[in-house]
């Protein structure tokens, strides 16, 4: 499921997710669910601009090198 970052409005007017449990004092992460947005729309707690880790610089593939041509065999 998608987690959306948000944050309480007023300290302690926040009842725990049933999944995730309760929201830290600085925001978290929360599922995107019907809990979470109806809380939104009640005001309790409000959506965060997410704050993703840089990801890893993506490394450029190794070319790939044409294989050997097969070994000639002599026939006798």
């Amino acid at each position: 499921m998608p987690l959306i970052a948000v944050k309480a409005v007023r300290a302690g007017a926040c009842p725990p997710h049933p999944a995730a449990g309760p929201l830290p004092p600085d925001g978290g992460n929360w599922p995107d669910d019907q809990f979470t947005l109806r809380l939104i729309r009640d005001g309790a707690i409000a959506p965060l601009e997410a704050v993703e880790p840089d990801p890893a610089p993506a490394s450029e593939p190794a070319p790939i090198e044409p294989a050997p041509a097969p070994a000639e065999t002599k026939e006798s």
